[in-house]
């Protein structure tokens, strides 16, 4: 769940950057090692390029629980290349990178939106984790655009 505040954004709307809190929920408690969801802020931006293409990525800090014991911090950062399919459907490919009270961590993210109305998105996707960290999680989630 998440919630986006524009800060700067052009008048066509080809560019933006905000402000977004947000809650991610473990879908299956083995995969991320814990059933608590992990709480933070991003800010968030996205250039439109051309056919329907589009750049995203984000930075931003993050309070998630390392098993079922203490909160970490981490401070994560993004970059993702969309293409949009039809006007409701996006695929994306996702490099993410993240580093705080454990080891840096990357990985690569793909999946689909799906616009379900004009401010709700589906958001369902797998990520995987690369060299030596190859955790992989699959997650769904609703966000408000």
């Amino acid at each position: 769940m998440a919630a986006k505040w524009n800060i700067l954004k052009d008048a066509e709307g080809d560019y933006g950057v905000g402000l977004a809190p947000f809650v991610r929920m473990p879908v299956i408690q083995s995969i991320g090692g814990s059933a608590r969801p992990v709480i933070g802020i991003i800010a968030p931006f996205d250039i439109d390029l051309e056919g329907g293409w589009e750049l995203q990525g984000s930075t931003g800090i993050a309070r998630s629980s390392e098993g079922s014991g203490d909160w970490i911090a981490q401070w994560e950062n993004q970059v993702s290349i969309e293409k949009k399919v039809t006007n409701r459907l996006v695929a994306y490919l996702e490099l993410e990178v993240e580093s705080g009270d454990g080891p840096t961590a990357w990985a690569t993210e793909f999946g689909v939106n799906w616009r379900l109305s004009a401010r709700a998105i589906a958001d369902i996707g797998t990520s995987m984790g690369i060299g030596t960290d190859r955790a992989r999680m699959t997650y769904a989630g609703f966000r408000d655009k």
